[in-house]
């Protein structure tokens, strides 16, 4: 006969199933329905049904098929044992058969492992046998994979956790690219949205708690389970690395022209995925998530530049100094305390009450500075670095003096960061960096560490945001626009990608209406109210400071748009790469996770 399109449904897969229990012949349910049996409920339409029973069957099933009009489908690939047989309605049972010796060996027809035949699901409430569920996983790649393989694996994954077979990483990516929630704000084509839900970089906390065997309270949820299998299993150590503006389409880019990287390698032997950043896509506030497990909107520390409503200011956030004097450390001289700033505690306190070590290391510049202070509260040590070298040499070195007790290590690189800003993220400087810390990373680090070292270790290699180019003329000089900086009381503060309004007193509508007049092909603007409520900057109560921090209206760069002062500030500090919006080379990041005791 031929084939014709038409559905199997849940009514005849059962019928077809009951059939078969009548007539003693036992039956394992593959494919689509398999993997819905495994789930226990019908997640998609399916145009065939896939079975998988003993060679000796096979001429009983086609009788009875037979019986019922069906008759075989011409397909290129058919043989004794893969066949498939329809009826005039157009449906398909797609057999595949088997025969295994007494010491389980197949002798005959389609190669099943002997151990895959032993799931057990059930449809529409009729239990079944069908595929185990990590070699249904198995079975969907090494070969070319389609939108409901993708579906069907990313599903058996999350519910069995497995881990997510590396080939589907090209449609991960599609889905971050793609992803808005239920009630999500219109946002441009093309934007990010934050996944705090378990595919973003705030998500990492809890999973270092979960490696740990600690409990964190009130953080954000771990990372999705699918995405690290079972690399968590008897972790002991915990090494997060964060190179900072090393993004997802990078970090790619990089691996494309340099075959022998050893992140190549790391990620043969371990995983490597894209995930999101936290919004604001910048430093602060995403190591602020990082270190605390907490949304921005929780952890408050917004942006690079903030108004502070408790000291009337606006401040830089590394050195909380005045945005006029930035780097001065003045807010310390009068008194500010670096260790009560954020309102949530850090995942240093959260595993020293618990009995488990953590220490950081970053550079020699940053060590004391009132971020840095925040961000490591509840750490027993805080090493400095100078140099690349200096710094996997200090992390190896860390490890191997903790090698016999559970710890967490948290490691910042900011180099790549630097040259981004000042020279582009496509320029030669960033791959020739990314390049060198690899490499450095390969000889002091990697293949000098001990098997000590090594046994327990989990490797987390990720970055706080990427960058986008922005070049001098796709600036927005805001000493053009008398009239808007008239309306407000503070200039714009926040990032240049990513600016707050603080608008005076009956302003707001002049603003907002400005601001669209002016902008709206190079930013989207949204009021305060409407940002907290959409999600962007995750969930939980926001902060008390966070609304006051936020302005009144934020703006989103679309494309390379970027506010700037003037433009003597644009050539006197050209940055040709900025980052703080939701543009997916800003927001994607790579997450590199590797056990390095296997």
């Amino acid at each position: 006969m031929q084939e014709t399109k038409s559905e199997m449904t849940t009514r005849d897969v059962l019928a077809f199933v009951q059939l078969l229990d009548r007539h003693n012949i036992g039956v394992y349910i593959d494919g689509g329905w398999g993997v819905d049996a495994l789930l226990g409920r019908q997640t998609r339409v399916h145009s065939d049904l896939d079975i998988a029973v003993e060679h000796k069957d096979v001429p009983q099933i086609r009788a009875l098929l037979e019986a019922q009009g069906y008759r075989d489908v011409p397909r290129d690939d058919t043989r004794d044992c893969n066949f498939v047989l329809g009826d005039d309605a157009g449906h398909l049972i797609d057999v595949h058969s088997y025969t295994f010796d007494a010491e389980g060996n197949l002798v005959f027809g389609v190669a099943y492992p002997y151990e895959s035949l032993s799931g057990t699901g059930s449809i529409d409430g009729f239990p079944v046998k069908c595929i185990s569920p990590e070699w249904m996983v198995d079975f969907h790649t090494g070969y070319p994979l389609d939108e409901n393989d993708y579906q069907d694996v990313r599903l058996l994954c999350e519910r069995f956790g497995i881990a997510l077979p590396q080939e589907y990483s090209a449609f991960l990516e599609r889905d971050l690219r793609a992803h808005r929630p239920d009630g999500a704000p219109p946002l441009p084509e093309g934007f990010v949205w934050p996944r705090y839900e378990g595919l973003s970089v705030g998500n990492l906390a809890a999973t270092v708690g979960q490696a740990l065997g600690a409990t964190l309270p009130g953080v954000l949820p771990p990372l999705r389970g699918d995405l690290l299998g079972g690399l968590l299993d008897g972790a002991r150590r915990v090494a997060l690395v964060v190179i900072d503006a090393l993004g997802w389409e990078t970090l790619q880019d990089v691996m494309a022209r340099h075959p022998d990287l050893i992140f190549h390698r790391l990620a043969a032997q371990g995983r490597l995925w894209p995930v999101t950043t936290t919004f604001l896509s910048t430093t602060n506030s995403v190591l602020s998530a990082i270190h605390t497990g907490r949304s921005p909107a929780e952890h408050g520390l917004l942006a690079y530049s903030l108004f502070l409503r408790e000291w009337q200011m606006a401040v830089e956030s590394i050195t909380f100094s005045p945005i006029h004097r930035p780097f001065t450390g003045t807010l310390a001289e009068w008194g500010f305390e670096a260790e009560t700033f954020l309102p949530v505690p850090a995942i240093g306190q959260l595993l020293a009450v618990q009995g488990i070590a953590s220490c950081a290391l970053t550079h020699d510049r940053f060590v004391k500075t009132p971020l840095s202070l925040m961000h490591h509260r509840g750490m027993q040590d805080v090493f400095g670095y100078a140099t690349a070298s200096d710094f996997w040499l200090t992390l190896r070195r860390i490890l191997e003096q903790r090698r016999d007790e559970p710890c967490f290590v948290s490691a910042y690189w900011s180099a790549v960061d630097t040259l981004a800003h000042r020279l582009g993220p496509l320029d030669e400087s960033a791959d020739a960096e990314i390049v060198s810390l690899a490499l450095l990373m390969e000889e002091i680090f990697f293949d000098r560490l001990t098997p000590a070292a090594r046994e327990g270790t989990l490797l987390l290699l990720t970055a706080d945001h990427g960058q986008i180019t922005t070049p001098p003329e796709s600036a927005i000089l805001l000493d053009q626009h008398p009239a808007l900086l008239d309306a407000l009381f503070l200039p714009p503060l926040g990032e240049g990608r990513a600016p707050f309004f603080y608008v005076r007193n009956g302003k707001y509508e002049v603003v907002r209406q400005y601001l669209n007049e002016h902008f709206a092909g190079q930013f989207t603007f949204f009021s305060q109210d409407e940002i907290l409520r959409s999600g962007l900057l995750g969930p939980g109560v926001p902060g008390a400071e966070t609304r006051h921090r936020l302005g009144d209206i934020v703006g989103i760069a679309m494309g390379d748009a970027y506010f700037a002062p003037d433009a003597e500030s644009v050539k006197n500090k050209p940055m040709l790469g900025r980052h703080g919006s939701l543009t997916p080379q800003e927001m994607l990041v790579p997450l590199l996770a590797v056990r390095l005791d296997r």
